[in-house]
């Protein structure tokens, strides 16, 4: 599946297909913003914020059914 990232080192945008290093420098380690960017905020990336929010509805909800369970 071929994906826009940028390089960790240079910065340059390329599609990259599994382990293809940078084009420009040659490193493969690709530049993630919600791992390697101190300024990352969740809110601005629908996608994290989601996923974010399905996690934690999921937790509430096993936690209620445990709750429900446990009592009776």
């Amino acid at each position: 599946m071929e994906e826009i990232v940028s390089c960790f080192e240079c910065g340059y945008d390329y599609l990259r297909e599994d382990e293809e290093p940078c084009p420009k420098c040659g490193e493969v380690k690709i530049f993630i913003p919600k791992i390697h960017d101190p300024n990352f905020d969740i809110m601005k990336d629908p996608k994290e914020l989601l996923k974010t929010r399905a996690i934690g509805a999921a937790i509430v909800i096993a936690l209620l059914i445990a709750a429900l369970v446990y009592t009776k």
